[in-house]
Formats: structure tokens, sequence, C-alpha cells
């Protein structure tokens, strides 16, 4: 796919390397070897996990779609795990499909977000100001990201590895967690 897609770039006089590929994980084979696909090549730059009822997957490993996707959590999990392991920060939950129950899209959105999703292909209009809210890191968040960064690097310029704030012990590792939150939301902010 690689090749296909540069001879293309090539062809039309695209940068090198400027289109990216979305990777949807749907047959058991696709999934055993998820790692492998994941750092295959640079252009990869998303996972997507489709866990949908009556899908290929669902098909293909036999499981029985329920909303709570207790069936699905191991393979979600997994392609968050090849995803963050290869780099990509941005992994995508796989389709909603009942167009019509708005609050199972929420918790879906809800659910993935929680296992480090960034994101969710949309497979109806509906569903699309639903993810954006549920994936776009509130105001609160951002701004509380935005304090601790500045008082972890006040401490940080005064000696300290270390700072209590709010109540909280905060180290780098913290500051790297909210910097990821800044940074999606100025990117969201960005492209909006």
């Amino acid at each position: 796919m690689d090749a296909v897609v540069s001879h293309i770039e090539a062809r039309e006089g695209l940068e090198a390397g400027s289109v990216g590929l979305i990777v949807s994980f749907e047959t058991a084979v696709s999934m055993a070897h998820c790692e492998e696909i994941a750092a295959a090549t640079p252009r990869v730059s998303s996972l997507l996990g489709a866990t949908g009822p009556s899908a290929d997957v669902g098909r293909e490993l036999g499981f029985e779609f329920t909303p709570a996707g207790l069936e699905t959590l191991y393979l979600r999990s997994r392609l968050v795990l090849a995803a963050r392991a290869a780099g990509l920060h941005h992994p995508v939950a796989g389709v909603w499909q009942d167009i019509r129950d708005l609050d199972g899209a929420r918790q879906f959105c809800l659910d993935n977000k929680q296992l480090g999703y960034r994101g969710m292909v949309c497979i109806h209009p509906s569903h699309v100001a639903i993810a954006n809210e549920v994936f776009t890191p509130t105001p609160e968040a951002v701004d509380h990201s935005r304090r601790l960064i500045e008082a972890f690097r006040a401490a940080e310029a005064a000696g300290s590895a270390a700072v209590d704030f709010e109540g909280q012990h905060i180290d780098i590792a913290h500051v790297k967690t909210a910097e990821g939150i800044v940074a999606q939301a100025d990117a969201i902010a960005a492209n909006a």
C-alpha cells in the first residue's frame, strides 16, 4: 500500500509521504499482527479499531456485539497499545452503527476515550457533534493543564523536579500529559 501511494504522490506531484494512512483492523489476522502493521511504514498515521455489530471483525472473530463492549475490550485496548508503541498518538475508534441511539453513541465515545482513543470514525452526521464534544478537551481541562505546566516550570526554575499542584504531586510525567491535552486542544482549535 505504501508503494502504491508513493507512486501516486510522485505521479500527482505531491510531497513524498504527505498522504497518511488510517489502517482499519477488520480481520483476525490483522488484529493478530496489529503491532507489526502499526510500525510497517511511517505513512501509517493512525489505527482504527473497527468493532461494530455484524461487521467483519464480529463475524470473523465470532463475538456477539453489546453496547458495553466487553467482547471487544481486549481488541480495542491492544490497538491503542500498538498505536502508542508505534508513536501514533491519535488512534480512532470504530463506528457506532445505530444512527438513532445518540445516548449510545455518546457512551461509546466516552468508553473509547477512556481507553486512549482520540477520535471516532462517524458513520452518520448525527454522531459528528457528539464525537467532537467528547474527544475535544474541555476548556476546564485545558486551563487546568496550562496552570499545571506553569506551576511545574516555576518549580523547575527554582530547582525542583516535582511540585504540589492543587494538592496533587506532579512531575515531568504529568507535565507531558498536560502538554498533550493542550496540544490536542490547540490542534482542534486551529482546524475548526
